[in-house]
């Protein structure tokens, strides 16, 4: 399990390090990127100078602030919550959901599945067939 929970760590690593970066970025350009930093709790761990200075730094210290917090949490083990706390816990339910999701059959059975049951249920009506054919375009 300790290899498979490090790709998953990897991947959630990366996710949020990509959503605090668009995040930061969205408050910055609007003057507000030192309130959201404290709203997450990283704002009292970066330099002040960085925090008034460009993007592009303060985006790097944010980012390499937070994984790091997130790998400290793992190892103490309160990955969930702090997540929770940074507004990202989707991530780990993602990754959870993606993982269990398709193991074991194919996804397109369901679909399959869905479409045999739609059509033995309706009738063939060559009008009706017709007029749902009429909004499709050919597209080459």
């Amino acid at each position: 399990m300790g290899k498979r929970f490090d790709k998953r760590l990897d991947g959630i690593l990366r996710a949020a390090r990509v959503r605090l970066m668009e995040r930061l970025r969205f408050a910055f350009f609007r003057g507000r990127a030192e309130e959201y930093l404290k709203e997450i709790h990283l704002a009292p761990a970066l330099d002040p100078e960085t925090m008034q200075g460009k993007l592009l730094p303060l985006e790097k210290a944010a980012a390499d602030l937070l994984e790091a917090r997130i790998c400290l949490a793992r190892r103490k083990g309160y990955l969930r919550s702090y997540l929770a706390e940074v507004h990202m816990l989707d991530l780990l339910m993602r990754h959870q959901h993606i993982q269990t999701m398709y193991w074991g059959r194919p996804a397109l059975s369901l679909v399959s599945a869905a479409n045999e049951a739609a059509a033995a249920a309706t009738p063939a009506d060559p009008e009706r067939v017709h007029r749902l054919r009429a909004g499709f375009h050919l597209v080459k």
